[in-house]
């Protein structure tokens, strides 16, 4: 960590005043209605400090200078966001490697740098000084099919959204996905001896998961969930303990196919729905498992319009993967963790509902801001497609830095997450 300076106390004060009190002292010296002496005395700033600030004289910031000019770090912050924004964001070894690149190419040698590369302190207080732009994160890695969604694909599914949501109040437009609890609290960290290099912590768990179907509405209401156990049989332990309004089924892979996808819509849906005016809007990804004649003729009785969302989009588009899965998997673990502590062994069918039924319990009080944030971060309701479009990397022919980032870096992260045109053609199944 970088050694951050500290005033001996009793010591002279630097700087202690706002850029306003300073702006305003030197106004009214300007203006003629204070000498040095009386602005010093009203305002609390030194006359030196005064008199250099007038007359425009060292000008410089009080102690060390920074290794390169506030140009130089406004140009690397800038090539840092152009960078993150096409979805190659810089660690801190990626960015100490550019600042030596920059400065070998320039042929410059700092001396405070090994070799031209900053070491973590100059890392720690650069990222520091531009904290308005720069935040460290953990990376999310996602696949080069989610990258490719382009702004041409997102606005011409918002222009068929803004057509199917006119008119439609929120309680009537629902979003479903089918998400899986996995038996395994995950990995905490823990204190152990310092000799230790590895920290064992004794609980059962396994590879297993269960299914279960969320549907929630813009209005900010999750409707029962629908649990699928991987199994060939069906036993009526396994079905109770749950949420309430909870309902149960079975298959050999342990997922939605269609006729259980038909079950989960008759039951959970189709009731709901009996109880709402008006048009109603289901939104959800776009498999080939979701839509059959049954369901098609369901919607026609009913009122109902099915929305796909783009092909893999959904990071994007899908409420619920956006806003309400994270939260809702960390709640889990924390159940799921409490649960292995008190009793040995697997997660079994017979006390999944229960745990279930837990975790969305620590879940009701931020459940409701938490669907409705879903709703507004993709852009549904209130309806506004630059909440997507502002996640995606800009047009690059009304890019404005086009003077400071080199096209030849724009043309290279546009290939790379795009894809060349001139690459050959996908073979065709025989």
């Amino acid at each position: 960590m970088p050694n951050y300076y500290k005033r001996t106390p009793g010591s002279r004060t630097y700087h202690n005043f706002s850029e306003e009190t300073l702006e305003n002292a030197l106004n009214e010296i300007r203006n003629n209605r204070l000498t040095y002496r009386q602005a010093s005395d009203k305002y609390g700033i030194p006359i030196s400090t005064l008199s250099r600030k007038k007359n425009k004289l060292n000008l410089n910031p009080h102690g060390g200078q920074t290794a390169l000019t506030s140009t130089e770090e406004d140009n690397i912050v800038e090539t840092i966001l152009f960078a993150s924004d096409w979805g190659y964001p810089f660690d801190r070894e990626e960015v100490k490697r550019l600042i030596k690149s920059y400065l070998d190419r320039a042929g410059r040698k700092i001396k405070i740098f090994k070799n031209n590369k900053p070491g973590d302190d100059w890392y720690t207080r650069f990222v520091s000084r531009h904290s308005g732009l720069l935040k460290p994160r953990l990376s999310e890695n996602i696949k080069r099919s989610r990258a490719a969604v382009s702004r041409t694909t997102i606005n011409e599914y918002f222009n068929n959204l803004e057509l199917s949501l006119e008119n439609v109040p929120p309680q009537n437009i629902i979003n479903y996905d089918e998400t899986n609890f996995i038996d395994d609290p995950g990995r905490t960290k823990v204190l152990v001896r310092k000799k230790n290099k590895h920290a064992d912590s004794i609980m059962d768990s396994t590879k297993s998961a269960t299914s279960v179907m969320f549907a929630i509405d813009a209005s900010g209401v999750m409707l029962p969930p629908y649990v699928v156990y991987k199994s060939l049989q069906m036993w009526e332990p396994w079905t109770l303990g749950g949420p309430e309004g909870c309902r149960y089924n079975r298959s050999p892979s342990g997922w939605f196919d269609q006729p259980i996808f038909e079950e989960w819509f008759q039951t959970i849906i189709i009731p709901h729905c009996r109880r709402l005016d008006g048009t109603k809007v289901i939104i959800g990804d776009n498999l080939a498992s979701h839509i059959s004649v049954n369901i098609v003729k369901l919607c026609k009785q009913h009122d109902i319009k099915f929305i796909f969302l783009p092909p893999n989009s959904t990071h994007l588009t899908q409420p619920l993967d956006v806003c309400c899965f994270r939260p809702m998997k960390i709640a889990w673990r924390k159940v799921l963790k409490m649960h292995k502590l008190k009793r040995k062994g697997p997660l079994t069918k017979d006390v999944f509902p229960s745990i279930l039924k837990k975790t969305l319990e620590k879940l009701e009080i931020s459940q409701f801001d938490n669907i409705k944030s879903g709703f507004k971060a993709t852009g549904i309701y209130p309806l506004d497609r630059e909440k997507v479009l502002n996640k995606l990397p800009g047009d690059p022919n009304s890019s404005t830095s086009s003077s400071i980032i080199p096209q030849v870096l724009h043309d290279l992260f546009k290939e790379t997450r795009f894809g060349s045109n001139d690459g050959p053609a996908k073979k065709c199944r025989r």
